[in-house]
């Protein structure tokens, strides 16, 4: 019983944190040296009476203790990382690697940096201060170096591919020799990685962190060159606007074999699916070089459109072999030049030839045009010679050119033919409405309101040549002659109509429409619908709550370039914040066509600004 109050006191000074420093202190304190050595025994301790400082020792060996713990906890660390190992895996067949499943040394770096955090604000840590702040430093390390090695991944993941392309080298020379120099260091420390791949050996690789912070920078102005490379192309050939950056990069990449452009001609023409080609003569070739003509355009239908003035699709090498935008530009003059051609021609042999025939030799939405332009002419030279009883005639006229069609449909027709005429009939049962609209209303002279409110169609002379162009109420839209393909038509109904005079009263203004209504009722198939009525390319945009402001920038350039139309669906997603800046790009556009500009500094890029432009939001 009297050996028992010297138990704490054994414990105390038998504590393993005990070390050299807390040893000298508690010599210190007793004014002996005290070592803890064989010589030193319970009874010598007792001796020296000890005991008078228990309450001194008790919380030395306190302080000890938890000194102790973060010792081990320190060492526990270091340990948990020999057993660690990266994830190298070979990337496809680029004969290197990428790092993969790195979740687990990411987690054990963030609590481990937490932890060493904790120990650096302890008092008991401060005899290890040296090594806490050296491993503390050393995980930031290795925390920063992953950090820019996943971001050099991730960049040269996505310019690996690109830059394998030799059309893209070839292009873009010296963004290439840049990528080149970063793909090398890559390779290098991959393979180095991957032959020894755990975590501290990789991590101890010399200069890591300042090789991958070089790359990066190398990557960031590689990515600035293609951003810009994109970019002059998009300006020498707008509808690229409207392509993502892979989109483009895939076109561009494929310079060498025209063919191989074609997949993605839908992504620039919205009707034009495939294209027929035609190759040099042997004795061509010898005096210019390959080449190969565009002939002939192919929609989604099947309907195939001559092209009357041939696409060169590679030029020699010294003009513009491989560059896709000046032949897509060309194919883009072409496809107008030649629908026009063919409506002049299909106006001219209209009365020449039976509806049967017609429908068969013309293409679809020239019929269409043609069908519209003879009626609205028809209408009003019977007002013009014979008053209310000439429109009386057109319409028992429409009505037995109606049940010509029904036998139409009945016999034998192609598929280009039947679609044609689906079309046709949906217009002509509309005209014959309208005419018979006009006999029960009494409606004797071109200038009444009930006839000026209905879209006509004209053959005018603009800038000298016989062009179509649409009227309804006072304003007039040119026909743009964009191919749209041999689609079906929406049945017009008197909403219909009402919506078609406020949108075009609209773009006369050079303003937009909104169309408003529950969802699904057809406000976005309207606009699309009076796109087809005046040929004028329409891209429908999905809009959502995660786009900004730099998108539809981008949207925005391409449209105007282009002098296209946009139909933003579900406008009402965007965010508000990003909605004001978006209302500013719109009027700024707005404004610049009311001012009739040719080029606007629009986003801080000049670019043209094509009278036809307008945005819709339904």
């Amino acid at each position: 019983d009297g050996f028992k109050p010297n138990l704490p006191l054994i414990s105390a000074l038998r504590n393993p944190g005990m070390k050299e420093r807390h040893w000298a202190k508690l010599s210190t304190e007793v004014g002996t040296d005290i070592l803890p050595d064989a010589i030193l025994t319970l009874k010598y301790l007792l001796e020296i009476e000890i005991n008078k400082s228990e309450t001194f020792i008790t919380t030395l060996s306190e302080q000890a203790a938890r000194e102790y713990g973060f010792e081990r906890t320190l060492e526990k660390m270091k340990g948990e990382w020999k057993v660690l190992e990266f994830d190298f895996q070979p990337y496809k067949d680029s004969g290197t690697y990428v790092l993969k499943g790195i979740e687990e040394t990411v987690m054990l770096l963030d609590d481990q940096v937490v932890k060493v955090q904790a120990m650096r604000g302890s008092p008991y840590a401060k005899p290890l201060e040296s090594v806490v702040v050296e491993w503390s430093n050393r995980l930031i390390y290795m925390q920063d170096t992953l950090d820019l090695w996943l971001k050099c991944q991730k960049t040269w993941l996505y310019l690996e591919p690109i830059f394998s392309s030799p059309d893209i080298m070839r292009q873009m020379a010296v963004e290439g020799r840049r990528f080149l120099k970063v793909d090398q260091m890559w390779r290098q420390t991959m393979q180095t990685g991957a032959d020894s791949p755990g975590v501290m050996q990789v991590m101890s690789i010399e200069n890591l962190q300042t090789h991958f912070s070089e790359a990066n920078k190398n990557l960031d102005l590689v990515q600035k060159g293609l951003n810009d490379y994109l970019e002059t192309k998009r300006g020498a050939f707008p509808r690229f606007y409207f392509l993502s950056n892979d989109e483009l990069l895939d076109i561009l990449s494929e310079t060498k074999d025209p063919r191989r452009v074609v997949p993605h001609l839908p992504k620039c023409f919205e009707a034009i699916c495939g294209v027929n080609m035609r190759g040099n003569t042997p004795e061509e070739q010898e005096k210019g070089g390959e080449m190969m003509d565009i002939i002939e355009m192919i929609s989604g239908e099947g309907e195939v459109v001559p092209l009357t003035k041939d696409c060169p699709v590679q030029p020699d090498a010294e003009k513009n072999r491989g560059n896709v935008e000046r032949w897509l530009l060309e194919m883009e003059q072409s496809m107008r030049l030649s629908l026009k051609k063919i409506g002049r021609d299909a106006i001219a042999s209209y009365k020449n030839e039976s509806r049967t025939s017609f429908v068969q030799r013309w293409t679809g939405m020239v019929v269409l045009a043609t069908d519209c332009l003879h009626w609205t002419k028809d209408v009003e030279d019977a007002m013009t010679s014979r008053g209310l009883e000439g429109v009386k005639a057109i319409e028992k006229q429409m009505v037995q050119e109606l049940k010509d069609i029904v036998e139409l449909v009945r016999g034998e027709l192609t598929k280009q033919a039947r679609l044609i005429i689906g079309a046709m009939v949906v217009l002509d049962v509309h005209n014959k409405d309208v005419t018979s609209l006009l006999v029960q209303k009494c409606v004797a002279s071109p200038a009444d309101f009930d006839w000026n409110s209905q879209l006509r169609y004209y053959q005018e002379s603009i800038e000298g040549e016989a062009n179509i162009m649409t009227r309804m109420m006072n304003a007039s839209l040119p026909y743009s002659y964009e191919y749209l393909g041999n689609s079906m038509r929406l049945v017009v109904t008197p909403l219909t109509d009402r919506c078609y005079r406020t949108l075009m009263g609209a773009l006369h203004l050079s303003l937009g429409g909104a169309p408003e209504g529950p969802a699904g009722t057809g406000k976005t198939e309207t606009v699309k619908d009076l796109s087809k009525a005046v040929a004028k390319q329409c891209v429908v945009f999905n809009c959502s709550d995660g786009l900004d402001y730099l998108a539809m920038a981008k949207f925005f350039k391409g449209l105007a370039s282009c002098g296209a139309w946009a139909c933003f669906d579900e406008f009402n997603r965007i965010d508000l914040e990003v909605l004001s800046v978006i209302a500013q790009q719109i009027l700024t556009l707005s404004d610049g066509l009311r001012r009739g500009l040719k080029r606007i500094s629009f986003e801080g890029s000049d670019i043209p600004l094509v009278k036809g432009f307008s945005s819709f939001i339904t």
